[in-house]
């Protein structure tokens, strides 16, 4: 199995059942009954990211709300990855373009240190590096639900720390994944976007 099909969302219910894409799943929210249809979530190529005289330049995309992988490529070998998501008004644009987007963070670094600042750094410095970054997207309108995005991002990342590869959202943590295949402590987020 190669990266590109192990990074596939999956979702399994309370007894270790994997959720086939079209079953209805049944979870609490604030205490309530909540019933959706578990989405056929699939990564669509969004292109390369190259950096013309040192500033990030991102593939076009929608200006949706989703859920994205930056994958660091040394030739064909997929090294490390990234996987976040895209909230707000114009989600991707602003997430990749926007003024506190990786665009922009790559030639203004944030006062403080934050992820968008760091990942903006390190696909700069792995472009130099004459590695190839490439953005993948989820854009599936059922992510517009932020309770689903958050947790499909979390699958996800899940996802990405069993490949092996250096995986961008835990790196600043810890050094690896948490020995179960799961992302390190969920901190990756609390200084991030």
């Amino acid at each position: 199995m190669n990266i590109y099909e192990a990074m596939q969302y999956e979702e399994y219910d309370c007894d270790g059942n994997l959720i086939e894409p079209g079953d209805t799943v049944i979870e609490l929210r604030d205490g309530m009954p909540f019933m959706y249809t578990q989405p056929d979530l699939r990564w669509k190529p969004a292109g390369q990211v190259t950096a013309p005289e040192g500033i990030l330049v991102f593939p076009p995309v929608r200006p949706v709300k989703g859920i994205y992988w930056l994958s660091i490529a040394k030739g064909p070998r997929v090294i490390a990855g990234y996987v976040g998501q895209a909230g707000g008004e114009r989600g991707f644009v602003q997430r990749f373009n926007g003024p506190s987007g990786y665009r922009s963070r790559g030639i203004t670094p944030a006062r403080k240190p934050s992820t968008t600042t760091r990942n903006a750094r390190w696909m700069l410095d792995a472009l130099a590096g004459k590695q190839t970054v490439r953005v993948f997207v989820i854009d599936d309108p059922i992510l517009d639900d932020k309770v689903l995005r958050n947790a499909v991002e979390k699958n996800l990342i899940g996802q990405l720390c069993r490949t092996g590869v250096d995986v961008w959202n835990v790196r600043h943590v810890i050094d690896t994944c948490d020995g179960n295949g799961g992302p390190g402590p969920d901190e990756h987020h609390r200084d991030g976007p």
